[in-house]
């Protein structure tokens, strides 16, 4: 096998990795509850969901994760809401960040929030990240 052919094939399993990770991980796509994430930011804007971390998911939404909760927190140039998707042991935690002001967060890198000391993000899209905690 050529240097270049095992280039290639490594590259091809990298991917699939990759994208089997995602799925078993925990983090579907972003389109598959997006509607609904959407829905719940205008309920956080409207201030009918406080800021909290967690904050229960109104009862038609409780499905969205195991645990029933999202989390949403004021910082001071933007509001920021994870919903997670994947809950490990701990506070290790998977799953889709939004921020009213993406500008305020590094494109990737490591934030703080709600206590998830060690949370690291990856701009997806527009406002979106993909957000993970794995230390314990």
């Amino acid at each position: 096998m050529t240097n270049r052919a095992f280039l290639i094939l490594t590259l091809l399993a990298a991917t699939a990795c990759a994208a089997v990770t995602d799925l078993i991980g925990g983090l579907p796509p972003l389109r598959e509850h997006q509607d609904t994430y959407l829905e719940l930011i205008q309920e956080v804007r409207r201030g009918k969901i406080q800021p909290g971390c967690p904050v229960a998911l109104p009862k038609a939404h409780r499905a969205l994760n195991s645990k029933g909760e999202f989390f949403v927190e004021r910082q001071p140039n933007q509001t920021v809401i994870l919903f997670p998707t994947w809950y490990g042991r701990g506070k290790d935690v998977q799953g889709w960040l939004y921020s009213s002001s993406p500008s305020e967060l590094p494109r990737s890198g490591r934030i703080h929030m709600c206590g998830l000391d060690q949370l690291d993000i990856t701009l997806e899209h527009r406002n979106w990240f993909r957000a993970i905690r794995r230390m314990e």
